[in-house]
């Protein structure tokens, strides 16, 4: 099993991040693209090859990503997983049928169904959506863990989880999840997921890599221990609960 931090851009402070790998000595990254245009991409990837990554094994993919882009990531970077979102919520504009075995559908909004996964290579999990479902969307939640046992789960997306509910005026759906993490019990939840998590998990949060890097090892020692044993584990090795 492989935990990774990740350079993500929807605060667009994914330049800084590079500096950062470059600081602390980092090779290994996943990159959602998610805030990043065409044009941005671009220069992005040109920065990548002046930066320390050396190997980028997970990429969140826009819908407007090209061929090019994903044999530039693999030739280049060692990318195996790319994931994408459903095809009725964000399809794909360009043809990727070359990588549709390395490319795996996250659960986002949509119930995931089997003509969603039809083409591709399986579910790509984000544990804190299916976590959100479970609190406030119980048949969607039944629903999307069907899929899950009946399809292979090859990529996974972790993020935290708060206490208060939050809504998305844009999407217009309630959630807990958190791309932005404070105390390392905002990871707890993962607990209940231990069975799902698959060879490759990308860590979704905006926080710096080095706080990234501290929680990989919170989470290690919850998947490694699962339930109540994790607890004891996270009193000896964090005395704080602050990042």
């Amino acid at each position: 099993m492989r935990i990774l931090p990740s350079i993500t851009t929807t605060r667009r402070d994914h330049k800084l991040k590079l500096t950062e790998a470059g600081k602390i000595g980092l090779e290994e990254v996943c990159f959602f693209a998610t805030g990043l245009l065409a044009e941005a991409r671009k220069e992005f990837y040109g920065l990548l090859g002046k930066s320390s990554i050396k190997k980028i094994p997970f990429v969140h993919l826009r819908s407007d990503m090209e061929l090019w882009e994903l044999d530039f990531l693999t030739e280049k970077f060692g990318t195996e997983v790319f994931n994408c979102h459903s095809p009725k919520e964000y399809p794909l504009q360009h043809d990727l049928s070359k990588y549709k075995n390395r490319i795996f559908v996250e659960n986002t909004v949509p119930v995931l169904t089997k003509e969603d996964l039809e083409g591709y290579a399986g579910i790509c999990l984000d544990i804190a959506h299916l976590e959100n479902d479970r609190l406030l969307r119980k048949e969607k939640y039944e629903k999307n863990l069907e899929m899950m046992k009946s399809h292979k789960i090859g990529c996974c997306h972790i993020s935290g989880l708060g206490k208060n509910k939050q809504y998305d005026p844009v999407l217009k759906v309630e959630y807990y999840d958190l791309h932005f993490i404070s105390r390392y019990s905002e990871l707890d939840y993962l607990k209940n997921y231990c069975e799902y998590i698959p060879e490759i998990t990308a860590i979704e949060l905006e926080n710096s890599l080095e706080e990234q890097l501290k929680a990989k090892v919170y989470i290690e020692k919850i998947l490694g221990k699962k339930g109540k044993e994790a607890f004891s584990l996270k009193r000896f090795l964090f005395k704080n609960d602050k990042l």
